[in-house]
């Protein structure tokens, strides 16, 4: 793209002096080379910063990659602790529908301090099935 450069005479109190006007700085220098420098050193800056955005927009696509990742990674240990959490629910009420079939009934202690308040009631769940 060609650069859009306007030279004008300026006229002030008799002295005819010409400026160079930048369209992309809308600015007047007083020389062509000044112009020049002055854009070169605009269109750096603008280049360096158009380099670290797109550094941090990579950085940040990276960190949500990797936490992505982990977050797969994770869930995956969810799920595999959930089917192991099944196979020994499926275990324990083999073993005890098995049991009772045998002798009757199958009484157990619960004390707070051994087990969460949420075993207990799925415990409990468990005992209801058989015992309706």
């Amino acid at each position: 793209m060609p650069r859009k450069w306007l030279a004008a005479k300026y006229v002030k109190k008799g002295i005819n002096k010409m400026k160079y006007y930048s369209t992309d700085l809308n600015k007047f220098f007083d020389s062509e080379q000044e112009l020049i420098k002055a854009e070169n050193e605009a269109k750096e800056k603008e280049r360096i910063t158009k380099a670290k955005a797109e550094q941090a927009r990579a950085e940040k696509e990276r960190a949500e990659a990797a936490k992505r990742a982990e977050r797969t990674r994770r869930a995956k240990e969810v799920e595999e602790a959930f089917r192991e959490a099944r196979e020994a629910q499926n275990k324990v009420s083999k073993l005890l529908t098995d049991f009772t079939k045998d002798y009757g009934y199958f009484h157990t202690t619960f004390s707070c301090d051994d087990v969460g308040e949420n075993d207990v009631f799925d415990f409990l769940s468990v005992l209801s099935k058989f015992l309706n």
